[in-house]
């Protein structure tokens, strides 16, 4: 570091941009052009893997408008979410990926009710971003670097509204910040499970709060709050820290009534 900053590059956002990035890939399943029609196929069964419907990238009624950037972990790729005005005049939330230099990559396909929050896996292989899908429930999905979407798992609090997202260090735990809770998925064979729900017990529920992984210990998880109610009734600002381990919970017979059961902790559910 110098004491000045020197500019790298400096970009100019256009509209026009998209229209003009032409090596997107897609491979625009579910789109009629895409497939083969003929007199058998019309008349056969709808095809169970192809979506019902193809988003079209509609804005959701609850963006805030903001634009986020966010770094991949080793600082060569940049994650730009912001409201793009289409040449059309309708407006798109797209997710932009440059490299360090400012050369764009990629935008992310058309998601319907693609929201702001971003967050970069700090393995690099996905961004983390939200998709409202109605007024009750939203989704976390993910995008690789060349802007297609990689799945995404839904919320099981309807109602809610997803404020931040939080990769640990070692990309094996995803923190989901909520308006009054944090909660903790992990994912395990392309499932991902709720393994931890902490409620931030405030005076006030608009009291702000934040939660920040340790960027070297992957299990420790510090929590800022204003207004925190104690057991004597007073109301701090209080910092806490959390701690975790990972265990097994497995089945303890001996053979041969060893049947190899294993308890996971998923949320409310409950699954041997």
């Amino acid at each position: 570091m110098t004491q000045g900053f020197e500019i790298i590059s400096e970009i100019l956002l256009s509209p026009r941009d998209i229209a003009q990035h032409i090596n997107q890939v897609s491979v625009g399943w579910g789109r009629a052009e895409t497939q083969f029609r003929g007199l058998r196929a019309k008349n056969a069964p709808r095809d169970p893997t192809l979506p019902e419907k193809v988003d079209q990238g509609t804005l959701s009624p609850h963006d805030d408008g903001k634009v986020r950037l966010n770094w991949r972990g080793d600082g060569e790729c940049l994650a730009l979410s912001r409201v793009e005005s289409e040449l059309d005049g309708l407006s798109k939330r797209a997710v932009r990926v440059y490299t360090r230099d400012g050369q764009i990559e990629s935008f992310s396909e058309p998601i319907d009710g693609l929201e702001g929050v971003l967050s970069w896996r700090p393995s690099g292989n996905w961004i983390a971003t939200v998709k409202m899908t109605s007024e009750e429930d939203v989704e976390v999905v993910f995008l690789e670097r060349n802007g297609l979407r990689h799945g995404g798992f839904p919320l099981r609090k309807p109602g809610s509204k997803i404020r931040e997202l939080a990769w640990n260090s070692d990309s094996s735990v995803l923190a989901v910040l909520l308006k009054d809770r944090i909660q903790l998925w992990m994912m395990s064979n392309y499932h991902w499970m709720l393994k931890q729900e902490i409620v931030m017990i405030r005076e006030n529920d608009d009291e702000p709060f934040e939660a920040m992984w340790h960027p070297e210990k992957p299990f420790i998880l510090f929590t800022n709050t204003a207004g925190m109610k104690l057991i004597i009734g007073a109301n701090v600002d209080a910092v806490e820290r959390y701690e975790y381990v990972l265990d097994l919970c497995k089945d303890s017979s001996s053979p041969p009534f060893d049947y190899g059961l294993v308890a996971l902790l998923d949320g409310g559910t409950h699954d041997i």
